[in-house]
């Protein structure tokens, strides 16, 4: 009977080293990887619960080029033009035969628009298990203007119903051989967002990853609306003498801010070079919100002083100021990506992002369009207050292509 053989270091396979896993094989993929599946920074499984190089590709970066577009806003009807030969008391006015709209009334729609999404991160263990990552995205700012003149529309005026007279009604900008005049419109805005979250890979082979993600976002969204107009008399029409004019300003502002924790789940597989990435993440905290509403207007009459007054004509003094509102909001955001290594470290992304915000306020939302022209050039209130400081709350989204680079240190 042979005595059993004992088990010698000579017998223990001993994990790859680290010059096994470098470099492409000659079929095209990465050595070491097994299948064809990876990439020179990804861990795989650790043999023995040890690394090769425990500090290798620790960190990674990843900038990302957005060409996205988002929700148009809603605009209120901002001018209108009537047909040739209608009467100066019906010219503008909605709801009156050969009226029409030429600024606002539809959505403003600001097309595809640049931005950009920077990701940094770094794994806490050297087997790639657990990760912090930070994520700042930012939308470039849009701008859409409208620009109308007396040259473009013989009849031109800014619509509006009155609260007084309780019917629609207009203020005339230019009217033949009495008036000449401009409108011009502009919205803009931006959104930026950061999120800071802890990543734990709960799953994962030669050839897939799975991660939670859980975290804090913060996301800000801002948008500005603005109208000015002006207008001169040519021809004396009624107590206003010829050559007087008159200039109105409007604007309209509104700031939200979102803080709240953050959840999330990304997968992974891989193919030779190829991966394809998915990626689902919702926010759920609240969103503060602030509306802020500002008028100017002059008055210059030919041989007087120029009157100044603190009101144009859709923000009066009964919505004129700053109103702020709070409220529950959801942020989810979902994205999938196709990669492809370019190196063992470095791979190129294309793909596909949306992001929706559940509450927002929008400026367009603000207007109230019932006036009380008694209020106009800083009159006293005579009837119904109107306008009203509204506040009405929506949704706001923005997706599009994302095209990036990813960098392992």
């Amino acid at each position: 009977m042979s005595e059993p053989r004992s088990q010698t270091a000579d017998t223990i396979p001993e994990p790859p080293m680290y010059e096994e896993l470098e470099g492409w094989s000659e079929q095209g993929v990465l050595a070491g990887s097994g299948q064809g599946c990876g990439d020179d920074c990804y861990p795989g499984e650790c043999v023995y619960g040890v690394c090769p190089d425990p500090f290798r590709c620790r960190l990674w970066f990843s900038g990302e080029y957005l060409m996205w577009w988002d929700k148009s806003s809603n605009l209120p009807p901002l001018a209108t033009t009537s047909i040739a030969g209608t009467p100066r008391d019906r010219a503008g006015v909605l709801g009156l035969s050969g009226a029409s709209t030429i600024i606002g009334g539809q959505a403003a729609d600001m097309g595809i628009r640049s931005g950009a999404r920077l990701t940094f991160g770094c794994w806490l263990s050297p087997c790639w298990d657990e990760a912090i990552e930070a994520t700042y995205l930012f939308f470039g700012s849009g701008k859409i203007e409208y620009n109308q003149t007396g040259d473009d529309y013989a009849i031109l005026a800014r619509p509006f119903y009155n609260a007084r007279g309780f019917r629609q009604d207009s203020v005339v900008l230019a009217f033949p051989e009495q008036q000449t005049g401009w409108v011009n419109a502009a919205l803009s805005n931006e959104l930026s967002s950061l999120s800071l979250l802890y990543r734990n890979v709960f799953m994962r082979d030669e050839c897939r990853q799975f991660s939670f993600l859980a975290g804090y976002r913060f996301s800000r969204f801002n948008e500005n609306l603005a109208v000015d107009a002006s207008t001169r008399f040519t021809a004396a029409v009624g107590q206003v003498p010829v050559g007087t004019v008159i200039d109105t300003y409007d604007w309209f502002g509104a700031n939200n801010e979102f803080h709240g924790g953050e959840l999330g789940f990304a997968a992974m597989s891989r193919y030779d070079r190829w991966s394809f990435e998915f990626l689902f993440k919702l926010a759920l905290g609240g969103t503060r919100s602030r509306l802020r509403a500002a008028g100017a207007s002059a008055v210059a009459v030919p041989g007087q002083p120029i009157q100044q007054y603190d009101d144009g004509m859709l923000v009066l003094a009964t919505n004129r100021g700053e109103t702020a509102d709070s409220g529950f909001a959801a942020i989810p955001e979902l994205g999938v990506n196709i990669g492809y290594m370019l190196t063992p470290r470095l791979k190129a992304t294309v793909g596909y992002s949306f992001l929706y915000w559940s509450r927002v306020l929008r400026p367009a939302d603000r207007i109230d369009m019932h006036l009380n022209p008694s209020l106009f050039q800083g009159g006293a209130l005579d009837g119904y207050p109107a306008p009203e400081g509204k506040f009405v709350a929506a949704d706001y989204w923005a997706q599009g292509l994302n095209f990036g680079l990813d960098y392992r240190y």
